[in-house]
């Protein structure tokens, strides 16, 4: 019956046609000194691949067999605050090693949402959409500069710490990021690899889901101070 919630076999994201590999965009803004203080971080993945998949099994209305084709997007926007809580420094070849280790937290929003539909042109379609409402997320930070050459290392872990949405397990973050600061400019140009793992689950247009996300891959940028 169009509507009713059914049990299925699970469904990788290689059955709906994406690869291992997405673009997205984002921007971030910081209020503080790049360790501590305020950030303010939006990213948005959109996702239509070339590519076709094959269900192994039911899928809502879509059937085994089925040859689909999928949309997926998400957006994340991410409220972070940290605080040094200690610091220090010693020489390292006659430059000094600047080592800091901090705490804070961030408020975290995502919405998803996936649709998926027959390729051979039955009209059978499924669609998913879902929030995490506000999640609260507790953080850890350890820094270190030498030579204009800096490290950041973040993780976070929340569970169950959300307000509102449908999102109510695991938010779990690690981030590695390398940067360079120019001498006599304003500019540093950094790499991120990072790595964030979320878990959803329940009833989105008829249809009872269970997702555990995994968004990860490297950044590239460039930050200017004012």
């Amino acid at each position: 019956t169009p509507g009713a919630v059914s049990g299925n076999s699970t469904i990788r994201t290689s059955d709906l046609g994406f690869g291992d590999t997405n673009d997205e965009s984002g921007v971030t803004v910081g209020i503080g000194d790049g360790f501590s203080g305020l950030e303010l971080d939006v990213l948005r993945v959109d996702d239509e691949p070339s590519d076709e998949g094959t269900l192994p099994g039911p899928f809502g209305a879509m059937q085994t067999g089925d040859i689909t084709s999928s949309e997926l997007e998400l957006n994340e926007v991410r409220l972070s605050y940290r605080a040094c809580l200690f610091g220090t420094e010693f020489d390292v070849r006659d430059q000094p090693l600047e080592v800091k280790l901090g705490l804070g937290g961030t408020l975290i929003y995502r919405d998803f949402q996936l649709d998926t539909f027959d390729g051979n042109g039955s009209g059978r379609r499924a669609r998913i959409e879902t929030n995490s409402g506000i999640v609260y997320q507790p953080s850890v930070r350890g820094g270190a500069t030498w030579n204009n050459i800096g490290l950041l290392v973040d993780y976070g872990y929340a569970d169950g710490l959300n307000t509102g949405g449908d999102w109510d397990g695991v938010h779990q973050d690690i981030r590695f990021e390398l940067s360079y600061d120019f001498p006599t400019e304003a500019v540093q140009i950094f790499g991120t690899w990072r790595r964030s793992e979320f878990e959803a689950s329940g009833v989105s247009g008829g249809l009872n889901y269970q997702n555990d996300l995994i968004l990860d891959g490297f950044e590239l940028g460039a930050r200017f101070a004012f």
